[in-house]
């Protein structure tokens, strides 16, 4: 099951808080009531994982991945793009 993190204000205030996250490394909040939340939840970590590919930085990342959203986005893109695996 998907855990909403991004639906939630609260949480979304807390994390660059207690964590020290640039709100700019937040994805950002999900709001559509209609959409299906993890059909749409799974196109927000691939672009995500997409941008993280592309990013010009080098430095290492901690990903925490409650709920397993990354690494379906990964299975995802690979399964599609045979080559991206190659870049991460």
């Amino acid at each position: 099951m998907d855990i909403p993190y991004s639906t939630n204000e609260r949480v979304r205030k807390e994390i660059p808080k207690r964590f020290g996250v640039p709100d700019l490394q937040i994805a950002s909040p999900f709001r559509d009531p209609i959409a299906p939340y993890s059909t749409i939840q799974l196109r927000r970590v691939e672009d995500i994982v997409h941008y993280l590919a592309n990013r010009v930085s080098q430095s290492r990342l901690l990903v925490v991945d409650d709920g397993a959203c990354f690494v379906r986005a990964l299975k995802n893109i690979e399964d599609f793009d045979p080559a991206f695996s190659s870049f991460t």
